[in-house]
């Protein structure tokens, strides 16, 4: 077999570069295009040879296209979760009590709850094993906090969930996927200890239920962006401290 030479392998990385600069050009050239869409699209584009071809097949074929189509596009990628969250789907382990399908049919369901019927669920209707709140926030894979671990019990699931969506109401915190996972106060932690930490979808989606967002597709406009006239607002440790 023949060996690459290190000037063959400088070459192919010169072309990625170029052609990344390229794509970058493209995307600062769409309509609406802002900084932070760009930012995340090119960091997708980075992955991977494959997303960088398909996102320039996609502009080929959609020269009019807007960002949120784009946004929309990569998010529906067979290996979207692979890149948003290595080795992870939310916070779903295989234990004894349940196998990872099961876990995703049940977190399924609760993704199909609206703003209004969280509240619902929350105030009248289950009566949680504990009411969970968020007591601080820290960043990505701090060992001093186990991460949540499916129990077998819906409801504590639930009371995650919830704690995320009132903290971020309460505070007013406004987070990108990335960000949950990059800022150094991205990831919540409970009163129980433990720590969450999900993929850039399942972030759009505990931000969109929390705003209020609605649609099939809501999840996306937190996903991987900040939108248009909006800003991000971190945790800060004045919060709890």
């Amino acid at each position: 077999m023949r060996k690459v030479t290190n000037n063959e392998c400088s070459n192919v990385a010169d072309e990625k570069v170029l052609l990344l600069e390229q794509l970058k050009t493209r995307l600062e050239n769409i309509k609406d295009s802002y900084f932070d869409f760009v930012d995340a699209i090119i960091h997708y584009a980075k992955g991977k040879q494959e997303h960088l071809d398909l996102l320039n097949k996609f502009l080929d074929e959609h020269p009019e296209t807007s960002t949120s189509d784009v946004v929309y596009f990569v998010s529906i990628q067979p290996d979207f979760f692979e890149d948003s969250v290595p080795q992870k789907n939310g916070f779903i382990k295989k234990t004894e009590n349940v196998d990872e399908t099961e876990a995703a049919e049940i977190l399924a369901e609760i993704d199909k709850l609206s703003p209004e019927e969280l509240e619902i669920v929350k105030t009248e209707t289950i009566t949680m094993t504990k009411k969970r709140k968020v007591v601080k926030w820290t960043h990505w894979e701090d060992s001093r906090y186990p991460e949540v671990e499916w129990t077998g019990n819906w409801d504590d699931m639930r009371a995650y969930e919830m704690a995320i969506i009132e903290a971020i109401r309460e505070h007013g915190y406004r987070m990108k996927g990335e960000s949950h996972q990059r800022h150094p106060y991205g990831v919540p932690v409970f009163d129980d200890g433990t720590r969450y930490e999900v993929s850039f979808r399942h972030w759009g989606e505990l931000m969109a239920k929390a705003l209020g967002i609605e649609g099939e597709h809501a999840y996306v406009t937190w996903a991987f962006c900040v939108p248009p006239n909006e800003k991000e607002v971190f945790p800060d440790p004045k919060d709890w401290e």
